[in-house]
Parts: C-alpha cells; structure tokens; sequence
C-alpha cells in the first residue's frame, strides 16, 4: 500500500494504513467501531494473503470485529455504501473551497492566460483534481499550465510574422481546457469512482485492489499531461526555430506551422517537456522514478501519433485542433497506464 491514507467525515474514518489494515471507527457514540483486518507480506493485491471469513457461498459477508467483543457482519454492498460517501465527500468539499479560494483570487487579481469562459470551466477542472489525487495532481495541472502559457509566446515575432501565433495570441478557451486536459478529468472520475466500479469486476477482494488501481490512474493522468506539454513544446519550439520541417507521413519538407510537420528542434524541445513533467510529478509523489520511463515513452508516442492524424486525416475529417489534442492524451494515458500494468 501507498502509505497511510485515511479520509474523515463528520460520521465517522475509514481508510487502510501501512499495517494492510482497513479500519472504520465512527465518530457517534451510538455508532459502534469496526476493524477489518488483512495480513499481507507485499504490496501487490494480485499476491497479497488476506486472512478474512466468509458467511456462505453464495454472497460473502465478512464477519468483523467489534470493540465491544461482539460480531457484527457485514457483506460488501454494505461495506462499499459506507465507503463511498467517505472517501468522496470529503475531498470534494475541500477541492470547492481551495478552488474557490483560488478562483476569487484570479479574479480579483486578474489573469491573462485564460478567457472569462476558460477559466470557469478550468475552476471546474482544479475541483475534480484535486478531490481524486489531493494538492499534487492539482498543482502538477496548474504548472502545466503555466509552462504551455509560456512556451507559447516563445518566439512570438517571428510566428506572428509567419502567421503561426496561436488564436487570442495564445489565451485558452474551454475547447483548449478540455482538450488538453479531458483526459485528466476522466482519470480523475475514475479514481473517484473506483468503489463503485471495483466491486463489479471479478475480484475477491475489491477493496484491496484501490491503491493499485488508483497508482495506475495516477500514472496515466502523469502521461496525459506530459503529452500535451511535449506536444505544446514541440509545436511551439518547432514553428519558431524548426530550422528545417518535414512531414512527417512522406518525409517531404514543408512550411513551418504545417499540421503533421516535425522538425529536430520541436522533437528534442517535445522531449525535454515530458521529461520536465514527469520530474515535476515524482516531485510531489504522483510517480515513482522508475516510472519516468513511461511517461517520457508513452508521450513520445503519443504526440507523434498526434503529427500522424495531422499530417493525414485532419484536414479530410475536419478534425479540430482541440479534438485531435484530446486524443492524443488519450493515447498517451492509455499508453501509460498499459505499460506501467505490463511491468506491475
């Protein structure tokens, strides 16, 4: 397991703890506590030996512990509505009021980076990070964003005199947040939702299997961001310094700013994004450094499968910009997220 991790409402805790244990004590007294307990020697659920009882064969209930020496049993649906509202509840009260904090903040302030509609939809963005992975897949999101603010006025002169800037000289609108960042809020959901869609896979033990299943979202969420930042800095690097541009289907040379060009420079520039995101990520724990490897490879990938569609079916298909960035990160999760299961 990932460390201690717990949740706290005003009705009770439950959580699980370096010691493979899930525990929930309820905070009324007329509400009695409860432990159950699991023995394991590692930290993969699919090798894990947990010691638990069952009623019958046809649906297991757990018998538990209770403080008072007498059983109490308790089948999984009963356990699992117990632990929704726990572990939800409160992350998301906390998400709306740092969120809220911080969008009073940009407006009081004033904020160059977002349209008056990007950053209402970005304010409902920050909620779902970080209700689903706390201050580290939030704050991993907003550098993100500032870096592509960045890196977009990169060059600025010389894409302007070319007729490359970016549309609204680079400020995003809620096309670009979700198309740069859909991917994150489906993970995000998806961790959210993983005591509801545990228990309906085949698994003896569903809840066991959450801290495995949200590390794999984690790492996939890790992927989708580097991708975009790969792509933005390569897209950008590219249109003001690609020195020479070729496409990338034929290989034949072609204007800077051509969709589905590539050039040396927005290549190694594309490179050094991801390589800085997944740095920033194991940085705030998102990631271990054995898993930069996935997201620098599952970015690379992904951001040349994004040149392939542009140089070929965009402009048949009538793909937008934002559409064809947002399957790109969906590669890239989907990408990370097998590769990190391949070697778990």
């Amino acid at each position: 397991m990932m460390g201690a991790q717990s949740c706290f409402v005003g009705v009770g805790v439950l959580g699980y703890d370096s010691s493979n244990s899930i525990q929930f004590r309820s905070s009324s007294r007329s509400r009695p506590a409860y432990r159950l307990s699991c023995r394991s020697s590692c930290h993969n659920p699919k090798k894990a030996n947990f010691v638990m009882k069952f009623e019958s064969d046809q649906e297991p209930k757990l018998k538990m512990k209770q403080e008072s020496s007498q059983d109490t049993k308790f089948s999984w649906n009963m356990l699992m509505s117990a632990y929704v509202p726990l572990v939800i509840a409160p992350s998301i009260w906390t998400s709306l009021i740092v969120n809220g904090c911080f969008y009073i903040l940009g407006l009081v302030k004033g904020q160059s980076m977002l349209t008056t509609a990007g950053y209402n939809h970005a304010f409902v963005l920050g909620i779902l990070l970080w209700a689903a992975m706390g201050f580290p897949g939030w704050i991993l999101c907003v550098t993100f964003l500032l870096l592509g603010s960045k890196v977009t006025k990169i060059g600025y002169d010389i894409k302007q005199r070319e007729n490359t800037l970016e549309k609204r000289q680079g400020r995003r609108g809620p096309e670009n947040v979700w198309g740069a960042a859909g991917t994150s809020a489906i993970c995000s959901m998806m961790i959210l939702g993983l005591p509801y869609i545990l228990p309906l896979l085949p698994l003896n033990e569903p809840l066991a299997w959450i801290p495995y299943a949200k590390h794999m979202l984690q790492v996939a969420y890790v992927a989708s961001i580097s991708t975009k930042l790969a792509d933005t800095g390569a897209s950008e690097i590219g249109k003001a310094y690609g020195r020479t541009t070729y496409l990338i289907t034929s290989l034949k040379q072609v204007p800077r700013g051509t969709e589905g060009a590539v050039s040396l420079e927005g290549t190694v520039a594309g490179i050094f994004g991801s390589v800085l995101m997944a740095v920033l990520a194991l940085s705030v724990g998102l990631i271990y450094p054995r898993e930069i490897p996935i997201i620098v490879i599952a970015s690379f990938i992904a951001t040349t499968s994004e040149s392939v569609i542009g140089a070929s079916i965009q402009e048949s298909m009538q793909l937008s910009n934002e559409f064809v960035n947002f399957i790109m990160t969906v590669i890239g999760a989907l990408v990370g997220g097998l590769m990190w299961m391949a070697l778990n």
